[in-house]
């Protein structure tokens, strides 16, 4: 299997088009240099994190999970609609991206992060005429820096849980939406790490990285469709998934992938014109082609046994 069909591959261009977009309701200048917007989604915004607001370049001081957003700037903020910061997306055994993220320094290079853990099952499909190609069962991590000084339990819900679970409910609507995937119709599970490790009923005896981190973990099988753009890197296809062609009869004549058409083979024979009187056949019509008729109906007069004819013209 090549690396463009591996799972981490796949998702790559699923979580490129997760949305970032924040809309708030209004904004105030608090008269020190800093802007506090009423937002009632705040996704995972976090603070210390940068963010451009119009052409304006602003810093995330403080936040209050699905209520408010205060950043500081130069000047007050003109509009109420920005993105935030791309979640970094990392691989791997645990290990392998504990060492990777041990060399990056700034914590905008570290979180939030979106960690698929490659210890994964897949489900192969082998029916020809499926369009799934296989069941992918992962174990995805959506995790931010956890402050162990300062932090309360009801601040590690409030500032590292629930901006992680928006970051993996935001994750779930770009994979259902994705051109790579069938219908998500399995149960997925969420786990809540106020702090991220290994865990028992009394809570967390061992950071898994080398920093303390704070999050939530998925697990969800993953159906992805054979042929996906993704894996052959050309043009990307907005068009619904394969599909199949049938006849009347209901025999399957074709199935569709992504950028395919099919042409019908022999026409559909002529429609036979024939009078209904005579059972001549007046004309032939092929398909797009169309017959004028006159019928003519007779009207008796019962008192003088005349007769009269109508013309009424049907196209």
């Amino acid at each position: 299997m090549s690396n463009n069909n591996q799972t981490y591959k796949r998702l790559e261009p699923i979580i490129n088009q997760i949305d970032k977009s924040v809309i708030c309701q209004s904004v105030t200048d608090n008269g020190n240099g800093t802007y506090t917007f009423d937002c009632n989604y705040t996704k995972w915004a976090t603070v210390g994190y940068s963010v451009t607001i119009g052409l304006d370049d602003y810093t995330i001081t403080d936040f209050v999970c699905n209520e408010s957003i205060t950043v500081s700037g130069a000047s007050l903020p003109t509009v109420l609609t920005f993105d935030l910061y791309a979640p970094i997306y990392k691989h791997g055994t645990i290990l392998k991206v504990a060492s990777e993220l041990n060399k990056l320094k700034a914590k905008h290079l570290r979180t939030p992060m979106i960690f698929l853990h490659e210890i994964i099952e897949e489900n192969k499909h082998f029916d020809p005429l499926d369009v799934i190609d296989n069941d992918v069962d992962c174990r995805i991590y959506f995790l931010t820096e956890y402050d162990s000084k300062n932090w309360t339990q009801d601040d590690s819900s409030e500032k590292g849980v629930q901006p992680m679970r928006a970051l993996c409910n935001e994750f779930i609507k770009a994979l259902s939406v994705s051109q790579y995937c069938a219908p998500l119709n399995g149960i997925g599970n969420v786990k809540n790490f106020p702090v991220f490790g290994n865990t028992t009923d009394n809570g967390t005896i061992k950071n898994i990285f080398n920093e303390v981190l704070s999050g939530v973990q998925l697990k969800i099988s993953i159906p992805f469709l054979k042929d996906c753009d993704c894996c052959t890197g050309s043009t990307l296809d907005n068009r619904p998934a394969p599909s199949y062609v049938y006849d009347l009869n209901g025999s399957l004549l074709a199935t569709l992938y992504s950028n395919q058409t099919y042409t019908t083979g022999t026409p559909c024979p002529g429609v036979d014109i024939i009078d209904i009187n005579t059972g001549d056949v007046i004309a032939v019509v092929v398909a797009g082609g169309s017959y004028n008729v006159e019928v003519l109906t007779e009207i008796v007069d019962t008192i003088d046994s005349n007769t009269s004819t109508i013309i009424d013209p049907i196209n």
